[in-house]
Formats: C-alpha cells, structure tokens, sequence
C-alpha cells in the first residue's frame, strides 16, 4: 500500500524503481517508457538503492518501487498499476486497483507470482510478444487460433 516518506530521496518526477538485472523487468520497462514518454523517470534499483535509506536493497529486489515527487511510495502491483496512470491508454488499472478489493487482492498474488517466476515468465513473455519490446508481436493470437482450430478439427 501507498505510504509516504519520513526522510530521503525525492525525486522532481515520478521515479519508477526496478531490478536491473531481470530481464523480464528490461522488457516491460521498455514498453513502459514508451507508453508513459517522459512523465517517470526509471532507475535500477542497484544504481540508487544507497541514496535512499527508508526502502532496504531487500525490498527494491522483490518488488517495483515508485517514488512520487511528494515523497508517496508504492510497491508491486500498486507501483504497476499507478505508473499506468501515467499512460494515457492504461490509466484506468489504478483507479481499479483503488476501488475494487478483489481486483486489488488478484492483483497482489499476479504480482507475487510473476516476481517469484521472472525468468521463466520471460521466456513466456518473448514467446508470447517477440523478443523486441518496443514492437510487440502478438504471436498468443496465433498460438490461440492454433488451439482453438485444432479443439474443432480433434
């Protein structure tokens, strides 16, 4: 949940922070950039991590942290969600996230469950998108097409 900053780092624009050396955090980092443009900044934990002492480097490599400028913090899903916000096409997923309980609460276990797999969901991922995150292919419509056609044929 959002808790605020009793000292530390505060940055001049949302700042989103994130484990550099994930690979499946690089490609959703870059298809965020893309849909958020210059509204957040996005710095790898392991780059900033000592600057800010109210959040342990422990907790920056489970979760995405974002910093807001008045010193408000979010985490996991949250953080995910209020990001979006950002975007002009994916901004309704916060106030989802805020307004409905169960949809907060799947929210959550996704986000646990995706940071607990990252390697293999990357894997998944560039299955699913294609290896280049800024031109996503969607190969699932495909792969569901190929089931769906082969449920009827069998």
């Amino acid at each position: 949940m959002e808790r605020k900053f009793q000292s530390g780092y505060f940055p001049s624009k949302p700042c989103l922070i994130w484990d550099g050396k994930c690979g499946f955090c690089k490609f959703w980092i870059v298809r965020w950039k893309i849909l958020t443009r210059e509204t957040i900044d996005y710095v790898t934990y392991q780059s900033i991590y000592f600057v800010i002492p109210d959040i342990s480097e422990e907790a920056f490599g489970q979760a995405i942290h974002l910093i807001e400028p008045d010193g408000r913090v979010y985490k996991g899903a949250e953080a995910a969600y209020r990001t979006l916000f950002y975007s002009n096409k994916w901004n309704f997923l916060y106030h989802y996230y805020q307004k409905f309980y169960l949809f907060q609460t799947i929210s959550e276990i996704g986000y646990k469950f995706v940071s607990n797999h990252r390697p293999l969901l990357f894997k998944v991922t560039k299955i699913l998108f294609g290896k280049n995150p800024a031109r996503l292919r969607h190969y699932w419509l495909i792969y569901l097409m190929v089931i769906l056609f082969s449920t009827f044929l069998f």
